[in-house]
């Protein structure tokens, strides 16, 4: 079996991708994911806006310098040898399109000299290659939602910030966005659109490390923790995961940190995390 690209994409996929490129005009898509081979690798196939068209192009790398033998022994038409730039190391292929109609056959003619270039490298190292790439309405929906969800959350400005929040699909993933901060887990957001529905609020190093010193016999002033973790300190005691108290003189202080939350916080500690 060769190394094989099967685009299965109907007339209704390219007028979604073409509307969504339309709508989101400095968008890269990535309309066919790379693959490497180890000898040969494929970079993934990106469509833009370009001008009043769309640009698709792709790039093909090879661990030895055979590009230009590579090249002539393809006996590519006229039309394709215009469509490549070719370095000893790698090609590069791209098609300007002016019509949406034209996506398609253009599309497939990238996907057929990708099948080619790879094949034409596996049978000149001998290597048997079985592998198929397809792509599917699936994966076109993949790659839409995964820009939608991003640009979501550029719009609701979710940077990792102290004292921020992010939605995210679990603690995992919200440590990995984390950058350095501590996550700690809010509320769950059914308004959310999208799979990531967990909030999370980001915490530094020094704020935990108060919190981390409110036991039964500790109590913590207000003032301590500062001014920018208020929603936090407000949200813990709400939920009965901290105690709040104030003496006689108007001096507020925390106490008592539930163990389940002391305990995930605890982690974190040997952990290289955020001090501002």
């Amino acid at each position: 079996m060769r190394f094989k690209i099967k685009n299965e994409l109907k007339e209704i996929d390219y007028k979604r991708l073409t509307e969504f490129l339309n709508d989101n005009p400095s968008v890269s898509f990535e309309v066919l994911p790379g693959v490497d081979l180890g000898f040969v690798s494929v970079n993934p196939t990106v469509i833009t806006v370009e001008g009043f068209g769309y640009k698709m192009s792709t790039e093909i790398l090879f661990k030895q310098s055979i590009g230009f033998e590579v090249y002539d022994s393809l006996k590519l038409s006229n039309e394709l040898r215009s469509r490549l730039a070719v370095n000893r190391r790698n090609l590069q292929l791209s098609k300007i399109v002016m019509e949406p109609p034209d996506l398609e056959p253009d599309l497939n003619m990238i996907v057929k000299t990708i099948e080619r270039i790879v094949n034409q490298v596996c049978n000149r190292f001998d290597k048997v290659v079985q592998q198929t790439i397809v792509l599917s309405a699936e994966l076109l929906d993949s790659q839409l939602s995964m820009i939608l969800e991003k640009e979501e959350l550029v719009k609701r400005a979710e940077i990792s910030r102290p004292f921020g929040t992010i939605h995210a699909k679990s603690s995992r993933e919200a440590k990995a966005r984390a950058g350095g901060l501590i996550p700690l887990y809010k509320e769950r957001d059914k308004t959310y659109m999208y799979d990531a529905k967990r909030v999370y609020f980001l915490l530094p190093h020094d704020f935990v490390a108060h919190l981390l010193r409110c036991d039964d016999s500790t109590m913590v002033r207000e003032e301590e923790f500062g001014t920018k973790g208020e929603e936090v300190l407000r949200d813990l005691v709400y939920k009965k995961r901290l105690k709040k108290y104030e003496t006689l003189t108007g001096i507020t202080c925390y106490y008592a940190l539930d163990d389940k939350t002391r305990r995930y916080l605890v982690k974190f500690l040997g952990r290289k995390t955020s001090r501002f």
